[in-house]
């Protein structure tokens, strides 16, 4: 199992970071991995949720497994996806809002390979999240693919 996190701070309230990240179709916005994510269950975000996700090798879905407004919001994949538990974690800091990104990934990998595998994969995440800040702090940011990305917040 890999398990990791990653931090970024961000320029906005915690209120506008938690609503952006707690709606996962933002999520091709600033991970370049992620081609689209369709919500499936209507209304919004909240524990039971469902999202599909199309990334570039494959298609997943996964829910919402723990919802708390303005502090915390977790996935978890779907069978026959590989287990992945995704959390992110909010809080006011002198910066505006921090961000903390913890993965917990079962890759099927012997430990060995796992362990050889974590720091490329946390370094791609931490690219995501740098992104991520990068696109709430600026209204524009670039993916690692090259991609050019805008959003402006309501709020």
């Amino acid at each position: 199992m890999l398990h990791f996190e990653v931090q970024t701070h961000i320029n906005r309230s915690v209120h506008d970071v938690f609503a952006f990240l707690s709606d996962f179709t933002h999520m091709p916005l600033w991970n370049y991995y992620v081609q689209s994510v369709t919500q499936m269950t209507p209304g919004t975000p909240h524990i039971g949720t469902v999202f599909d996700q199309i990334r570039r090798t494959d298609r997943q879905q996964y829910v919402i497994t723990e919802f708390i407004p303005d502090q915390q919001v977790a996935i978890q994949t779907l069978p026959p996806a590989r287990a992945l538990t995704l959390r992110f974690h909010v809080a006011t800091d002198e910066q505006g809002t921090r961000v903390v990104e913890t993965w917990d990934l079962d890759t099927g990998l012997p430990g060995l390979m796992e362990r050889l595998a974590q720091p490329r994969t946390r370094a791609a995440v931490a690219a995501n999240v740098q992104v991520l800040a990068d696109l709430l702090n600026t209204g524009e940011a670039r993916l690692p693919d090259g991609r050019r990305v805008q959003y402006t917040l309501d709020g």
